[in-house]
């Protein structure tokens, strides 16, 4: 079966992460937690389809996801952020937002790659980054900051700049994994 050159595109990446984005989100919203999950399976799946290294794509899926439940983990034990019963659906953080970090593995390899290759100006980028993205979910009703939301947003601040870097060097120990001496493509996946 031939894959349309499009699927493999930075943009088809783009549109089909925040459309797994918005299913997570406003789903916990609406309190239907499963919803993002199940959508973030779809997209990494097909994502991986068509990847020319599934093994390194793989890892980095994982490895974001497993980087997202530590740090928002850490979080919610911390006070620093909190999702309502109904929409908890595993913990301390919920599988929606482990499907959050799972859908930002996929944009680590291509989109994302030149900002994660310098690891100074990732940490900045993930303090600036990640308080505002929280702050979206939690605008969207899927999630409140803690009593202080100023503690809140620094604590998000600086597990974000600790959590772009670390997903830096991911990419990059996996890239050289996916296959020595080729370079990556800054679309889907790596070439080779």
């Amino acid at each position: 079966m031939t894959v349309p050159t499009w699927l493999r595109s930075p943009w088809a990446n783009l549109v089909c992460t925040q459309a797994a984005w918005f299913a997570c989100v406003i789903g916990a919203a609406k309190e239907s937690p499963w919803l993002g999950p199940v959508v973030t399976v779809v997209w990494c799946g097909l994502w991986l389809w068509l990847s020319s290294h599934r093994r390194a794509d793989l890892i980095l899926v994982v490895g974001s996801a497993v980087i997202g439940y530590v740090v928002d983990s850490a979080l919610v034990l911390g006070g620093f952020f909190a999702f309502a019963p109904a929409v908890q659906l595993g913990g301390p953080s919920p599988l929606w937002m482990v499907a959050l970090w799972a859908l930002f593995g996929t944009s680590v390899r291509g989109p994302l790659r030149r900002l994660l290759d310098k690891p100074l100006l990732s940490a900045v980028v993930g303090a600036v980054a990640g308080p505002l993205a929280y702050g979206g979910g939690v605008r969207l009703g899927a999630a409140s900051f803690g009593d202080d939301d100023v503690a809140s947003r620094l604590a998000i601040g600086v597990a974000w700049a600790i959590a772009l870097p670390l997903l830096g060097l991911l990419e990059r120990r996996t890239r050289v994994d996916a296959v020595v001496g080729a370079s990556v493509e800054p679309g889907l996946g790596s070439a080779g």
